[in-house]
């Protein structure tokens, strides 16, 4: 069975955290979920690093719902507010 989005979620977090020992992450928080054409997910997390109380980096995974897995991570650099559901 495919993963639904809370599934999709779940697996960007799991591998997220465990590059824990290369990417310290504090204060994990899913952003946004998009569901692509092709079936897979794109879901965005922002987490704070150590020593950065301020600002939030943030990522965003692509998960492929029949190999239940993270294919690529990329770094999002956010750019605009969306506002009344504009993008």
């Amino acid at each position: 069975m495919k993963p639904n989005v809370k599934g999709a979620i779940a697996i960007a977090m799991d591998y997220l955290r465990s590059l824990d020992d290369l990417l310290p992450a504090d204060q994990l928080r899913l952003e946004e979920t998009i569901r692509e054409d092709n079936g897979r997910w794109l879901i965005t997390l922002s987490y704070r690093e150590p020593g950065n109380l301020d600002e939030r980096s943030y990522k965003i995974l692509e998960v492929d719902p029949e190999q239940k897995e993270v294919l690529s991570m990329r770094i999002r650099v956010p750019t605009s507010t969306i506002d009344g559901g504009h993008f």
